[in-house]
Parts: structure tokens; C-alpha cells; sequence
């Protein structure tokens, strides 16, 4: 079960979640990220970038896009850091996640709590020491001023780095 997964990235996030300082998009340069939140919440979030991949197959592997109190996990079940190529989001809450799909779970601040991703594609389009790339997620975020569901799209582009 997905909900299942998301806790397992949890501690694969908390290695490579260090918060940065950055408060807009722009280009990217080595271990920094930017993206675009659109739709019914809106802001500008750039910051550090990390790669972390579990030890097993339960550890899964992360792209952890943080920056203060605001953090953004791409990951999925397989502990191997993707190829060059496309790649589909998942919904966080499906029954099950293909291997070759990736989830995405973010806090956007500002009294959004938590967002995971119901659908979208991330480009991986260098590998190594840094892994690169760009994605639009569609997510929903559980608002807690309202009490509501709300949905935005995330567009963005990282150049992750491994985490120390």
C-alpha cells in the first residue's frame, strides 16, 4: 500500500532533508533545486538538493528538495537511482506503486500540512554523482485553516547531489 511506502521514505528523507535559505526559482547549479507551486496555493521555493538510496530494498531511494521548514521528497520503492529517461508520478494513496513510478510528498507551508502527488512526470536527464532533472507534479494538499483539500501543480528542476 502506498501510505505504507510514504512512511518508509520517511526515514530515507530525514537523511537527506538539510534546510537552505533560498526563497525563489531561477537555473540551478550543483545540489540546488527550484520550483513553481500553481493552482489554489501559489509560492516561489528554491534550496538544497540531495540523492539518498536505502541500504535495501526496503529503503528505497529519495530526491530530497528542502529548504527551511519546507521539504519536498521524490522517491520510490527501488533502492537503485533512476536512469536517464521519464518517468510517471503515482498517486500517494494508490493500492500499489510500480517499481518504475515515484511518489511525491511536500510541505508547502502557510498552513498546507501535507501534499502528495496524484499525478505528473519528472525527466531525469543526467546520472552519476548528480542526478538531474525537471518535473511537474499534481498534487493535493490537506489545508488545515479550511479543513479542506486543496490542488496545485508543482513545476520545478533539481541537480541533486549525494547526500553527506
Amino acid at each position: 500500500m502506498a501510505v505504507r511506502f510514504a512512511r518508509k521514505l520517511a526515514p530515507l528523507a530525514l537523511i537527506v532533508a538539510c534546510g537552505g535559505d533560498g526563497t525563489g526559482p531561477g537555473d540551478v547549479g550543483d545540489g540546488e533545486f527550484s520550483y513553481e507551486v500553481t493552482g489554489d496555493v501559489t509560492q516561489s521555493v528554491s534550496g538544497n538538493a540531495y540523492w539518498a538510496s536505502g541500504a535495501d530494498a526496503e529503503g528505497g531511494f529519495a530526491i530530497s528538495l528542502s529548504v527551511g521548514e519546507r521539504g519536498t521528497v521524490i522517491g520510490r520503492v527501488s533502492p537503485v537511482a533512476p536512469a536517464v529517461g521519464t518517468y510517471q508520478f503515482a498517486a500517494t494513496d494508490a493500492e500499489t506503486i510500480p517499481d518504475d513510478q515515484f511518489i511525491v510528498i511536500t510541505t508547502l507551508g502557510s498552513g498546507i500540512s501535507f501534499c502528495g502527488s496524484q499525478s505528473g512526470s519528472m525527466q531525469i536527464t543526467g546520472t552519476g554523482e548528480h542526478i538531474r532533472g525537471t518535473f511537474t507534479a499534481n498534487v493535493d494538499c490537506f489545508d488545515q485553516a479550511s479543513n479542506s483539500i486543496k490542488h496545485a501543480v508543482v513545476t520545478g528542476e533539481f541537480d541533486a547531489v549525494e547526500a553527506p
